[in-house]
């Protein structure tokens, strides 16, 4: 065997032999938790709109302010917050609108609470940034952690 040969088969062995007491010494990953839909789990996405009807925004500031002392204490064990950047065709000018929006999503078991809390949160946007509407997206979830 030449030496090009021996020196690849025994960096190769170390590698092999590096990897293994790698391996070895990894914490093991706790196992993971299986929730299936059966447990009544959704996941609700809810869309809001940043236009403000009649002209303006709503801020930055605005929008954290809302979910601090809205959405926050109606999910207190967590949400997800996402930009977005939506759009339409609006038949009256006959243009495609588009307007910067906040997903929500919001995992949770089905029950009569819930509903109502996230009927509260998108009453509260419709009143307080005037808007027409907030879209709510509703699927059964598996849920693993």
């Amino acid at each position: 065997m030449n030496q090009h040969r021996f020196g690849s088969l025994v960096l190769g062995l170390s590698l092999l032999a590096l990897c293994t007491a790698c391996a070895s010494t990894q914490p093991e990953r706790p196992s993971r938790v299986l929730i299936h839909h059966d447990d009544g789990y959704v996941t609700t996405e809810l869309f809001f709109g940043l236009s403000i009807p009649g002209g303006g925004v709503v801020t930055e500031e605005d929008w954290q302010h809302f979910v601090d002392t809205v959405i926050t204490p109606r999910f207190q064990s967590g949400i997800t917050v996402l930009d977005a950047r939506g759009q339409w065709f609006e038949q009256a000018s006959q243009k495609v609108v588009q307007e910067g929006s906040k997903v929500v999503i919001l995992i949770h078991q089905e029950d009569q609470d819930t509903t109502e809390a996230i009927e509260e949160i998108k009453n509260a946007y419709i009143e307080t940034f005037h808007q027409e509407a907030v879209m709510e997206v509703d699927q059964d979830s598996e849920v693993q952690f």
